[in-house]
């Protein structure tokens, strides 16, 4: 959500700044876009050149050197979710009433999607849970950064196994206090326990969301994770598991029922 607001910002306002560019370049006889259509022109890593013919254009330098123009300022404002086609209403239909806008947005999901598949192996004589295979498939619009994105989901799913198989918080009836704030008897997943996993991300564009049509991936990174542990182990007993952590005791309990304590 930080993301999508604060690059959709600096998006919009440098957007701003290239429509302005683009505009004293289209009434400016010395410049090779005179006359051209301001929808006929893009923008090419500092410059200004027609989309059908890229050879004709300009660096923005030279359009504003000979304009004697020493600086040039853009504004934009970042949006999230429905705020964003609410503010595009305003800025691009005049004939749309902020109501229209905000209608017209609560008619499309902007929700991250996410789907999580794994493997495991269970000892029917110990109870244990080895996880063997892991992918997470995530459709998170646009993904501005794939290495910390795929990290991001990496760590969401480990999370995810710990929370699905070992982590468990103590807390003593009478005092109301954790008996287990330490890490050597609060267990969460070490290398061992994590299987190499695979991140896929799924190309999207939404142009409803923001500017940039960047999705948070934070939460759907953990969401689902400890349920797709629960399916795994369920297709492998043929016993469904609804406590968290699915602990050894827990995995023998509910494949020997008669030895429940």
């Amino acid at each position: 959500m930080g993301a999508g607001t604060f690059a959709s910002s600096v998006y919009t306002a440098s957007k701003d700044l290239w429509e302005k560019l683009t505009k004293i370049a289209v009434l400016d006889a010395k410049s090779p876009l005179f006359r051209a259509k301001p929808a006929d022109v893009e923008v090419v890593k500092g410059r200004l050149q027609l989309k059908a013919n890229p050879g004709r254009g300009e660096e923005f330098a030279a359009l504003m050197k000979r304009g004697n123009m020493t600086d040039l300022e853009g504004f934009g404002q970042g949006h999230y979710g429905a705020g964003y086609e609410s503010a595009q209403a305003r800025t691009t239909a005049n004939s749309k009433s902020d109501d229209a806008g905000k209608e017209d947005s609560g008619q499309h999901s902007m929700h991250s999607f996410g789907a999580h598949f794994c493997e495991v192996r269970v000892d029917p004589e110990l109870g244990t849970v080895r996880v063997t295979r892991w992918v997470s498939v995530v459709a998170g619009g646009r993904i501005l950064n794939p290495k910390t994105a795929r990290s991001q989901v990496l760590g969401g799913a480990t999370m995810g196994i710990g929370a699905a198989l070992m982590e468990q918080a103590v807390r003593d009836d009478h005092f109301a206090r954790y008996t287990n704030p330490n890490l050597a008897d609060y267990h969460v997943p070490v290398h061992a326990d994590i299987p190499d996993m695979t991140v896929e991300f799924i190309d999207e564009h939404d142009p409803y969301i923001n500017a940039m049509g960047v999705k948070g991936i934070g939460e759907i990174a953990i969401v689902g994770t400890a349920a797709a542990v629960g399916n795994a182990i369920f297709h492998a007993t043929g016993h469904r598991l609804c406590d968290l952590p699915m602990t050894p005791n827990k995995v023998l309990a509910a494949m020997n029922p008669s030895q429940k304590a």
